[in-house]
């Protein structure tokens, strides 16, 4: 064999062997060039040591412990988005030579990150001969859902706007979501669950049965706690960065509380200057080349485990779902100088929540709670724990009043059904959901045929405990908010109408509940429009609609009903669920802890920040207002009887009357 056959036969044996796949870490400081900005240049992990941890931890860790989700977060402008959302993308398009579904906010959003973001790291890395020589994404055309590139591998946008329909459609095994709190929400027209999860549905092809497991990637900026980056974080390992102390040797995680002189010097120059971090085991002072030299040497700490003589010791968490963030003693493109500015400058702000809120998010990777009212909220766990004696569907022997109420949607009707005892408290007897037919008919008729499904629920009652049957002494139903669509609130006005007692439309209005910036002000007196006035609510006719309506403060009654959810279950004033297990009432526990109470001005309002679906909590709120309105008190008000409240939708007689209510005049009697 000649010389030039043997080495042809060496460089087709060699190029017939499958190259060896480098690791992400790998990957990154041989390929990866940074386009622009102070650090543009080859990528390395040691001008920020928090890379290097994120990156290990996924080649070695990740393996052992079985993660497939990664969730990344820490403070902005810090190489957050370089290392959690464009590496995994360019890692996977070209060293793994596979699709990638991206998950974006919005449409608008698309092309901005493709120009802005991931082409240019694309190009300086030398990976420019990969991209379409025409098409979506060459030669800067626009970007509207998908890029092809040369070898064969497709990156598909995907967003949290559109219909289901948008995602339903395209299937991959890694999808890489950015600004992760703005996708965690599901919208009224979706059947599906919330933007991330239908995202994630996409990579359901793969799993354990087919030996090639997906691969979810998740990067954001904290909001607040019930935000989906801080919930991944926090269910997931909750891994920290842990640095010796050049002092006292202990691992420690320096935090917001650890920069300290900065609140007392009279100017910002001064905040800089004497600015600086200690350390939480020892309270010694850390220089900048001690800071720098810590973060060299920090090691990632998993939930579940801890630091015993300087080795970590322990297991992590089962969970799928690796969750790291690093804050701004991490972040060392910053100096605690900078730092100290900030937070110098923010306790002067006129707008306190403001700068609190960006300090929060931009430099500390922190939840945002304002400090200028405590958070209510129902806790779910505590709620599921709450469990009556019976069963779903059997009215107690002490019930005074059966009350419903029915919160209404496109294609599902919520209700809730509620029990009350003479002290004022009681127990959620049922609940449930009911079709809307409003994808094989028009909306308003759909509305009309779904309540009128409801109607033969509710009419055909629930068991007594010793016998009988039992049906609701009134059913309040929402008829929209205030200015809502006609199409929602006449079929509700038609319904009501038709069907008679128990039924009643209801209004909520509330400057949170409904977006609608209107708080709700009642008649101070009865007329003949206004036939009855509760608290916080007034019964109101409406001539052009032959119906009774009832004008609800949301408001008012969210806070009522939170209440009787969130005092101790053994009290008078309870409102308890019926016995089932705990992960029976797992979906009404989502929806009573959806919203949140908090300070608008100078009124506590609720607010659904994250449009969670929260159907039953309204429906549970409205059961709360018909109870009242049937004569449920704390204590008893003298001057209206429960008889004149049970007739309160039938206006009042013209001219005057005894004290018992009889005309005055014999003659009228």
């Amino acid at each position: 064999m000649t010389a030039a056959v043997l080495a042809e036969a060496l460089s087709l044996l060699t190029h017939a062997r499958s190259p060896r796949l480098r690791t992400m870490c790998e990957f990154a400081e041989q390929e990866i060039v940074i386009p622009t900005g102070p650090r543009q240049g080859k990528f390395r992990t040691k001008r920020l040591p928090w890379t290097g941890l994120w990156l290990k931890a996924m080649e070695t860790d990740a393996v052992r412990y079985g993660w497939h989700r990664f969730t990344i977060t820490g403070p902005t402008q810090q190489g957050k988005s370089t290392i959690g959302f464009k590496l995994p993308i360019i890692y996977a398009l070209f060293e793994l030579r596979e699709t990638v579904v991206v998950g974006v906010p919005d449409l608008n959003t698309v092309s901005d990150k493709w120009r802005e973001d991931i082409q240019p790291i694309i190009t300086s890395s030398g990976f420019a001969s990969k991209l379409p020589a025409k098409g979506a994404g060459s030669r800067g055309g626009k970007v509207e859902s998908e890029v092809r590139f040369v070898d064969g591998q497709t990156l598909r946008f995907m967003t949290g706007g559109g219909g289901d329909a948008a995602r339903s459609a395209f299937t991959g095994r890694i999808l890489v979501v950015t600004e992760v709190d703005n996708m965690d929400r599901s919208s009224e027209t979706s059947k599906e669950t919330d933007k991330i999860g239908q995202l994630e549905g996409r990579t359901l092809a793969y799993g354990s049965e087919t030996h090639v497991s997906p691969l979810t990637f998740l990067e954001g900026t904290v909001t607040t706690k019930d935000g989906r980056v801080w919930r991944e974080y926090t269910e997931g390992t909750a891994s920290r960065i842990a640095c010796p102390c050049p002092h006292c040797v202990a691992f420690v995680s320096p935090e917001r509380e650890h920069l300290i002189g900065w609140k007392v010097v009279p100017t910002e120059v001064d905040a800089r200057e004497s600015g600086h971090f200690i350390c939480p085991a020892c309270s010694a002072p850390i220089t900048r080349p001690e800071r720098f030299a810590m973060n060299a040497a920090a090691v990632l700490v998993h939930r579940g485990q801890e630091i015993i003589n300087g080795q970590i010791v322990g297991d992590p968490v089962r969970t799928e779902t690796f969750g790291f963030r690093f804050s701004a003693f991490n972040a060392l493109f910053q100096s605690p100088g900078d730092v100290a500015v900030h937070e110098w400058k923010a306790t002067r702000d006129p707008d306190a929540d403001n700068a609190e809120r960006k300090m929060c998010q931009q430099i500390w990777c922190l939840p945002f709670k304002s400090a200028l009212f405590r958070e209510s909220r129902i806790d779910p766990k505590a709620l599921g724990r709450r469990c009556g004696r019976l069963p779903r569907g059997i009215v107690p022997s002490d019930c005074q009043w059966l009350t419903a109420g029915v919160d209404l949607g496109r294609r599902v009707g919520h209700f809730v059904v509620t029990a009350w005892r003479s002290s004022g408290g009681g127990g959620i007897v049922d609940y449930g959901r009911f079709t809307i037919p409003s994808d094989t008919m028009a909306e308003e008729r759909a509305l009309y045929a779904g309540l009128c499904e409801f109607r033969k629920i509710a009419l055909g009652g629930w068991a007594m405990e010793r016998g009988g049957l039992r049906v609701p002494d009134r059913v309040f139903i929402d008829s929209g908010y205030q200015g809502s669509e006609e199409s929602q609130t006449f079929p509700v006005y038609a319904f009501c109408r038709d069907s008679g007692a128990p039924f009643m439309p209801c209004k909520g209005i509330g400057s949170a509940t409904y977006g609608g910036g209107r708080e709700y002000k009642g008649p101070r007196v009865r007329t003949v429009s206004v036939v009855h006035i509760g608290e916080e609510y007034h019964v109101a006719k409406l001539d052009a609609h032959a119906i009774y309506l009832v004008d609800v403060n949301s408001d008012h009654w969210k806070t009522w009903w939170f209440r009787r959810l969130s005092c101790d279950a053994g009290d008078d004033l309870a409102v308890t669920l019926f016995a089932a297990p705990s992960y029976e009432h797992r979906e009404i526990e989502k929806h009573f802890s959806a919203e949140t109470r908090i300070l608008r001005g100078n009124v506590f309002v609720w607010e659904n920040a994250h449009h969670r679906a929260n159907h039953w909590w309204d429906a549970g709120v409205l059961s709360a207002v018909a109870a009242h309105f049937c004569g449920v008190r704390v204590i008893e008000d003298q001057r209206v009887r429960p008889a004149q409240v049970q007739q309160a939708a039938t206006p009042p007689r013209r001219g005057w009357t005894m004290p018992d209510g009889r005309p005055f005049l014999v003659t009228e009697r």
